[in-house]
């Protein structure tokens, strides 16, 4: 699998779960030998906060399909290529850099920060296109876990023509 993030939640079609991801079927884990999925989870999805937390609970993506969370990766450094839409487990104040929420809000196009984005994106979820841009509007699929876009980070590479 690509570089994983802490937290992160990807749609799966494999029988054998990759090493550092666990299903997200609501289990109870030790917070002892998790404290750093602790920090960006909290005891949201279960657990007592104490000596234990609980991963999502997630319903199957779709037939063969299982949702699985990311248990041991690197959080501040989420490489993703621009306007790439990811799910998300962690507490919302911990978002990593470069990622916001897809929740429809306005970004500045003047902003060299957004520009890339803007090159993608355009104005096709909202914003008058010369001086704002809007994010895509995705409602949460879980609650707790968010949609999330990449807003700084590499250009996609384009698919060879065939």
């Amino acid at each position: 699998m690509s570089p994983s993030t802490l937290g992160e939640v990807r749609i799966f079609a494999g029988t054998v779960l990759p090493q550092s991801w666990a299903y997200c079927d609501g289990a109870e884990v030790r917070l002892s030998s998790n404290t750093a999925l602790y920090a960006l989870l909290g005891y949201q999805f279960g657990g007592d906060g104490i000596r234990s937390f609980a991963l999502p609970k997630l319903a199957d993506a779709g037939p063969g399909l299982r949702y699985i969370i990311c248990t041991d990766g690197d959080f501040q450094s989420m490489a993703g290529h621009l306007g790439e839409i990811r799910l998300y487990a962690g507490q919302e104040r911990l978002i990593p850099p470069g990622w916001a929420r897809c929740k429809g809000q306005s970004l500045p196009i003047g902003s060299r920060d957004y520009l890339g984005l803007f090159a993608i994106l355009g104005a096709r979820f909202g914003g008058n296109g010369e001086t704002q841009f809007e994010l895509p509007r995705l409602a949460d699929p879980f609650p707790g876990v968010h949609y999330i876009i990449c807003t700084q980070g590499g250009m996609p590479e384009a698919a060879p023509r065939t």
